[in-house]
């Protein structure tokens, strides 16, 4: 049995149950470009000829994401089911591996008409520009206000975003002690954790919490033909966290160190676009007659988006330690402070060599 005829034999009992209709129920291959890494994209051509698509995972090692996905977007559409983001329609992550082992885990949305917006560029109109911008304020500004209440993160307890901050960084000092790192150094992310107070300190007073689509280039927004945002797609790296944490720029308008887009031409940058959206961002709030808050920590986004963003991607972390300013003079400093502060945290790891490697060349 090939593989289509093998998805064909799951996906089309189920997709007979979604929608009544006479026409015939079919799985043809998806568009290539709307396919990542982690998936095979299919369309489902139902009963009453309307379509939806088909995720199909390329490896069991992805189940945990897509949970995280579905879950993400359960949730979103419960509160917001106005919102330009793909319904969960069914999927078979619950099905017992243990008893019946799954050929392939499969989860069946919403089709979000558009296509993709591929790339950000000077090349665009600047009416579609300003027709895009103003889509994705008016979409940022629902999802960034969604109460997070009720997602599969709620049983942490909340953090100020300083502590969201060292506990990311920590996480990543712990990996490189442990030689479980394949990037990145100790004294870098001690380093880095000592500038914690810079970039959060002004925002600790904001105690809420958001939704962060957390991957956010230009192949996951889909748009119409006159660039307006049709809706957002593939949420499997989704995530909670303080709102400082995730109100922030998509990838191709952020010009993060490090950080590639696809269709820009070297020395590109967008910080017109970033100022338009911040500006569509406001009017959006007022026109939902919320405060500007989402607006301010908008405005103040970019700096905090390096540092976030130099913490876990190799890329953004390599130019971070060569050429920030703040970085390369926080470089020369006793981290022992720091090393001592995790090390309350994580005491099992004290013994470690690379621990007594830099207590030693401290002294």
């Amino acid at each position: 049995m090939d593989r289509i005829t093998s998805l064909e034999a799951i996906i089309l009992p189920q997709a007979r149950l979604l929608r009544p209709g006479t026409g015939p129920v079919t799985l043809s291959p998806g568009n290539s470009s709307q396919e990542g890494c982690s998936h095979n994209i299919f369309i489902v051509t139902l009963a009453d000829s309307s379509h939806i698509i088909a995720r199909v995972a390329k490896s069991h090692n992805f189940d945990s994401l897509e949970r995280n996905g579905v879950d993400m977007l359960n949730h979103i559409t419960s509160l917001r089911p106005e919102l330009k983001v793909p319904k969960v329609l069914w999927h078979n992550l619950d099905s017992k591996q243990e008893q019946t082992p799954r050929e392939f885990t499969i989860v069946l949305q919403d089709l979000i008409p558009g296509k993709p917006l591929g790339s950000w560029n000077e090349l665009i109109p600047q009416s579609q520009q300003m027709c895009f911008l103003d889509s994705l304020a008016r979409f940022l500004v629902e999802l960034w206000s969604i109460p997070t209440s009720g997602t599969i993160e709620t049983e942490v307890p909340a953090l100020l975003y300083s502590q969201w901050l060292e506990n990311m960084i920590d996480k990543a000092i712990r990996r490189c002690i442990t030689g479980d790192s394949r990037w990145g150094t100790t004294r870098d992310y001690l380093v880095m954790r000592s500038l914690i107070s810079y970039y959060a300190s002004p925002h600790d007073h904001i105690t809420e919490y958001g939704i962060a689509h957390g991957d956010m280039h230009a192949l996951n927004i889909m748009v119409d033909e006159r660039l307006e945002l049709s809706g957002v797609v593939d949420w499997d790296w989704t995530f909670t966290a303080p709102l400082p944490a995730i109100v922030q720029f998509p990838w191709f308008l952020a010009d993060v160190p490090g950080w590639h887009n696809e269709g820009t031409k070297p020395g590109e940058t967008f910080h017109h676009s970033r100022d338009y959206l911040v500006q569509a961002l406001r009017a959006a709030e007022m026109s939902a007659n919320k405060s500007d808050r989402l607006t301010n920590l908008l405005a103040s986004a970019r700096e905090r988006q390096i540092f976030q963003s130099a913490i876990n991607c190799r890329d953004v972390h390599k130019a971070f330690v060569e050429e920030d300013r703040r970085f390369r003079g926080a470089r020369g400093k006793d981290v022992r402070g720091e090393l001592e502060a995790f090390l309350v945290i994580y005491p099992d790891l004290r013994d470690e060599d690379e621990v007594k490697l830099i207590m030693g060349s401290m002294q």
